[in-house]
C-alpha cells in the first residue's frame, strides 16, 4: 500500500535518538527496536481479537475460555480435562451430576481446539437451542436454517445438557434429524448430560406428545457414534 512519508528527528520513549522516515500519519517517534516491539504487540492484539470473534461464533462463552486449575481440582474436572485431551475428535458422552464441571471442561477443551488446532466446533445448549430452532422455523427461517446447517456440517458439535427437559415431538424430530445427519456424515458430537446413555434412553422413550417415537432411533444412532462414555460423580 502506498502512503505519504515524512522525515523526522527526535527521541524515542526509550531514550534512543531517532532520525529517519516514517509514515505521515504516524503520531509517535520510535526507534527501530521499539517499532518492532510495537508491531508485534499490535499483531498479537489482532490475533487475540480474531480468536475472540471465532470463539463467539463457535458459541463458547467468555467464562468458559478461562481455566482455574485450583477450582478444577476441587470438583475433579482437572481429570476430566486430561481425559478429554487424550481423546481424538470422536463422538463422546460426558455424564454426571450437577456441579462437577462437565460444561466448563468440554467448552474449555473446545476453546483449546480452536486456539491450538484451528478446529471450529459449534457449541449449543441443547434444550434452549432446540426450542429456538423449532420456534424460529415458524418465524425467521433463513437464520434458523443456517444454524441447522452448521449443526450438521461442523467438524465437532457440542450439545450441552442434553435431556435437561422433556422433548416435545417437534424438538425430538429436530434432534433426530441432526443426530441422523451427523451419523451419515461421520461427524463427531460431544454430549454433556446429567444422565447416562441408558438413563437418557429411558427419558426419551417416556416422553409424551409423540416424541417417544424418536427416542429409540436417536439412542440407536448415538450408541453407534459414541466411542467413549465417562460418567463423573
Amino acid at each position: 500500500m502506498d502512503f505519504k512519508t515524512k522525515h523526522v528527528s527526535g527521541v524515542c520513549e526509550c531514550g534512543q535518538k531517532f532520525s529517519g522516515v516514517i509514515p505521515e500519519f504516524a503520531k509517535m517517534i520510535m526507534c527501530d527496536p521499539c517499532a518492532l516491539v510495537f508491531q508485534k504487540k499490535r499483531d498479537l492484539e489482532r490475533m487475540a481479537g480474531c480468536l475472540r470473534e471465532s470463539a463467539d461464533s463457535c458459541g463458547i462463552p467468555k467464562k468458559y475460555r478461562i481455566w482455574d486449575e485450583a477450582k478444577a481440582k476441587e470438583v475433579g474436572s482437572d481429570k476430566l480435562l486430561i481425559w478429554l485431551r487424550s481423546q481424538e475428535i470422536n463422538s463422546i458422552w460426558i455424564g454426571g451430576t450437577n456441579g462437577i464441571g462437565k460444561t466448563h471442561t468440554a467448552l474449555y477443551r473446545a476453546f483449546e481446539l480452536l486456539h491450538e488446532e484451528n478446529i471450529h466446533p459449534y457449541c449449543v445448549r441443547s434444550s434452549a437451542w432446540l426450542r429456538n430452532i423449532v420456534t424460529g422455523r415458524t418465524k425467521d427461517r433463513s437464520d434458523t436454517e443456517k444454524q441447522y446447517k452448521r449443526a450438521i456440517e461442523c467438524k465437532l458439535l457440542i450439545m450441552d445438557d442434553l435431556g435437561k427437559e422433556r422433548l416435545t415431538e417437534p424438538r425430538a424430530e429436530l434432534l433426530y434429524d441432526i443426530i441422523d445427519e451427523r451419523d451419515r456424515r461421520d461427524g463427531s458430537v460431544w454430549i454433556t448430560s446429567n444422565f447416562s446413555g441408558q438413563s437418557l434412553a429411558e427419558r426419551l422413550n417416556s416422553s409424551g406428545e409423540g416424541a417417544h417415537e424418536y427416542g429409540h432411533a436417536i439412542i440407536k444412532r448415538l450408541k453407534r457414534m459414541i466411542t467413549s462414555e465417562r460418567i463423573w460423580r
